[in-house]
């Protein structure tokens, strides 16, 4: 389409603002190929939409619909130093005992010291199945555009930006 023309669906769409719902602007957005729209969004907007999940990324606004399972108990195993306070007696000299003090008695002391001892702890954590791919959706106030979840705020914040798009016939308008 030339510019021109584009210009002037684009003066005739702005008479009649059409505002879409989020759920509905997600539809539309996703119906279509992004290469159709994306170089008229802004930057910001172009990467939310062309985003991917790789090592590091934010997974939160993924869900699973269905339940997984109960977590099965996993029990792992971790090496461990321990220092044991012990204590000794010592003798630290005699004195006399018995009967009359005619028997000699032994004076001791407790010193203390620590020994180092090495054992195994043992942890239980549960570890919860992963949600088969097929039921892998957007949660909540998430919506599905472009194999990315987009939240409902930044579908609202452009939603000017994608009715202009209905209007200069990029997306798809009402069937």
């Amino acid at each position: 389409m030339k510019p021109q023309v584009l210009f002037i669906f684009t003066l005739i769409g702005l008479a009649s603002a059409t505002h879409l719902s989020p759920e509905e602007i997600a539809k539309r957005l996703d119906a279509t190929p992004i290469e159709n729209y994306i170089e008229y969004l802004k930057p910001k907007l172009q990467e939310e939409l062309t985003k991917r999940a790789g090592p590091g990324a934010h997974v939160q606004h993924w869900c699973c619909k269905v339940k997984n399972g109960d977590p099965t108990p996993m029990l792992k195993t971790r090496k461990q130093v321990l220092y044991e306070k012990v204590s000794i007696s010592v003798t630290t000299g005699y004195q006399g005992c018995g009967l009359w003090g005619s028997g000699r008695c032994a004076q001791t002391t407790a010193r203390y010291h620590q020994e180092v001892k090495y054992g195994t702890r043992y942890l239980m954590n549960p570890n919860y199945p992963d949600c088969p791919s097929e039921h892998v959706i957007c949660c909540a106030q998430y919506h599905l555009v472009n194999k990315n979840c987009i939240h409902t705020s930044t579908l609202i914040e452009h939603t000017d930006d994608f009715d202009t798009l209905v209007k200069l016939g990029l997306i798809k308008g009402d069937d």
